[in-house]
């Protein structure tokens, strides 16, 4: 793979994450999860998703730290 494929590759994944946690967010909202165990295990996987968006300082770091923030409220208030 070349770096510029790789740097096309992460950017990708880094939207993808972004746009997960946002649906994340809308279901636990809707309060779609089975139960509130299954809500915070989703609500957990994407902070550990947007810490790894914000490490890499790209275009998404602004939006993925309000939807960590977004999503830490949520796991707190469950």
């Amino acid at each position: 793979m070349r770096a510029h494929e790789y740097v096309a590759l992460l950017e990708l994944c880094t939207e993808f994450n972004a746009e997960r946690a946002e649906n994340t967010i809308q279901m636990v909202k809707q309060d779609i999860f089975a139960s509130k165990e299954i809500a915070a295990t989703r609500l957990r996987e994407e902070i550990h998703n947007l810490d790894i968006v914000i490490g890499r300082n790209g275009d998404f770091k602004g939006k993925a730290e309000k939807l960590k923030a977004e999503c830490n409220k949520m796991y707190v208030s469950l």
